[in-house]
């Protein structure tokens, strides 16, 4: 190592232990190389002083945190985890989920609506990708296919004269939220469940509430989403 000097002495004070040594080398720092390893490492807490004592959940013993990123560790060891993470039954476990359905519906809902922009955004990134959009096409022509098979067995289907008189039976309004953007037209009883393509089973609906609503049933969904049961739909499913 060349312009360094090794012929004076002097001390110095280990930067992990605070240990006093005296070397020759002038860029020594550590008194070992255990030292060395603790202090560059960034999973080691350095000062051993400063660690807060927890207790173990399982075993109740005082231990240290093993790392500044585990503050809230709970449990002491290995050993203890495996013991305290005992697999659930379950039947007791879906039990509990029916019991608790509105509370886990609250958490889910909190939970999206915090991540909802960032997961629509990666959505879309995705499907800009070559990927991306080849998986989004081929689900997209699947569901058509399956849909124009299921529209073929019927022996009449919409016209024209059919959908006007609809939207004016309506009034150009989504029936469940009273919206008149971007409406479509959404079976009562949907086409998978043995639902007609009727006038008797159709009516308008914004496209938020026909997505939301899928194959489940109008009565269930309105409960879900607050809304009140329109007129229509009531005698639609009377006269079925």
């Amino acid at each position: 190592m060349r312009g360094l000097n090794f012929s004076n002495e002097r001390t110095i004070n280990c930067k992990h232990c605070g240990k006093e040594i005296k070397t020759f080398h002038p860029t020594k720092c550590f008194c070992d190389k255990e030292c060395k390893w603790k202090y560059e490492n960034k999973f080691y807490i350095k000062p051993i002083d400063n660690r807060i004592t927890k207790k173990c959940i399982y075993c109740q013993k005082e231990f240290f945190p093993l790392s500044i990123k585990h503050p809230h560790q709970r449990l002491c060891s290995k050993k203890c985890r495996d013991k305290y993470n005992i697999p659930i039954n379950k039947e007791k476990l879906k039990i509990w989920r029916i019991q608790n359905k509105k509370h886990n519906k609250e958490i889910d809902k909190k939970s999206y609506n915090k991540y909802r922009k960032k997961r629509i955004q990666e959505k879309l990134n995705y499907r800009k990708t070559p990927k991306g959009r080849l998986v989004y096409l081929n689900s997209a022509r699947i569901y058509n296919i399956k849909r124009h098979k299921i529209l073929k067995n019927f022996d009449t289907q919409l016209s024209i004269d059919d959908i006007a008189f609809i939207k004016k039976r309506d009034k150009n309004k989504c029936v469940y939220c009273g919206k008149e953007e971007r409406l479509t037209l959404d079976h009562v009883l949907s086409l998978k469940d043995g639902g007609k393509d009727d006038i008797n089973n159709v009516v308008v609906a914004c496209l938020n509430c026909n997505c939301s609503k899928r194959h489940t049933k109008v009565l269930e969904w309105c409960e879900e989403k607050g809304y009140e049961v329109p007129e229509i739909i009531k005698l639609m499913i009377k006269n079925a």
